[in-house]
């Protein structure tokens, strides 16, 4: 297969780099290890000659292995239910794709895709888009009553497209790794969407709040260069689970005791030095993953939290 080949070749070109010399073990016979020895000479006169001629033959052979999978799904039975077609760079979906109505999962991302056929809609209940040019400007969703989960992940995206609310049944949206400054304004077009991950995005935890989705129960923030407990969770009372893992946070809100359905709460790796009063008021908080933090003291009243595990 063309990849075996790309990761031996790695492998080879990564033993030159660091030793120059040939790698002998013990049981390989002469054969194999003077075909070992001309590789990496072969290698070494590309290096010498042109040093990006390994970064272009890797180039080629991934066209090649993007065009061999390409090949393969034509051959897929056309009552499949999930498809990938990841990292082959497409432009857009061979015109055979359209005849898979039957596909439940559809795995795009790593490519150059800005559409997909309406065809592919029909029946979709996981629908991943990440890493291509999309924008929410040009992006249109389809009318849909069956897609659960999307991910939208890489897509240098500040704003959701408005098709959005076309996704009748979304619940769960990932949108991981993009420029949100705080929770989407048109989330709250999507009635049935109760979990949003916006973790590595460069959240302002001071960011007013305009519009707010209240069906949302679960909110992901990791990573996010947080300095303070985002403002915005505070107006969202019926959340029950939030992660603010891998940030910045010093403290917690005394008025994180409004949030009474919270029953899940991780901040693991901060800089939290104590928590307030109002935490100990959490009385449904089951889970509070606080490890990898500055806190030296807490309150009695932690005894009083009888739900928390």
């Amino acid at each position: 297969m063309l990849l075996q080949k790309m990761v031996r070749i790695s492998l080879i070109f990564l033993a030159v780099i660091a030793s120059f010399s040939t790698i002998q073990a013990q049981d390989l016979s002469r054969e194999d290890s003077i075909k070992r020895k001309q590789e990496q000479e072969r290698y070494m006169r590309l290096m010498r000659t042109n040093p990006d001629s390994l970064r272009i033959l890797q180039r080629q052979w991934a066209r090649e292995a993007a065009n061999e999978r390409l090949e393969e799904s034509k051959s897929l039975p056309r009552d499949v239910t999930t498809l990938k077609l990841t990292d082959l760079n497409l432009r857009k979906l061979p015109r055979h794709i359209k005849e898979f109505t039957n596909l439940k999962r559809l795995e795009l991302q790593g490519n150059e895709l800005k559409k997909i056929p309406k065809s592919l809609y029909a029946n979709l209940e996981y629908l991943d888009l990440s890493d291509n040019p999309l924008t929410a400007k040009k992006f249109r969703f389809r009318k849909n009553k069956t897609i659960t989960y999307l991910r939208f992940e890489k897509n240098q995206l500040t704003k959701l497209p408005r098709s959005i609310k076309k996704l009748k049944a979304l619940k769960e949206i990932s949108l991981d790794e993009n420029h949100f400054s705080s929770i989407p304004r048109r989330s709250v077009k999507v009635k049935n969407l109760t979990d949003i991950g916006l973790s590595f995005n460069p959240i302002n935890p001071k960011y007013p709040p305009r519009k707010i989705n209240h069906q949302l129960r679960v909110v992901r923030m990791n990573s996010c260069v947080l300095t303070s407990f985002p403002q915005v969770l505070l107006n969202m009372p019926n959340l029950t689970s939030v992660q603010l893992n891998r940030n910045k946070l010093k403290s917690l809100p005394d008025e994180i005791r409004q949030m009474q359905d919270l029953n899940r709460l991780t901040a693991y790796i901060n800089e939290l030095e104590g928590l307030p009063e109002g935490f100990y008021d959490l009385k449904n908080l089951k889970i509070a993953d606080l490890y990898f933090n500055n806190i030296r003291k807490v309150s009695p009243d932690i005894k009083k939290m009888d739900s928390l595990e």
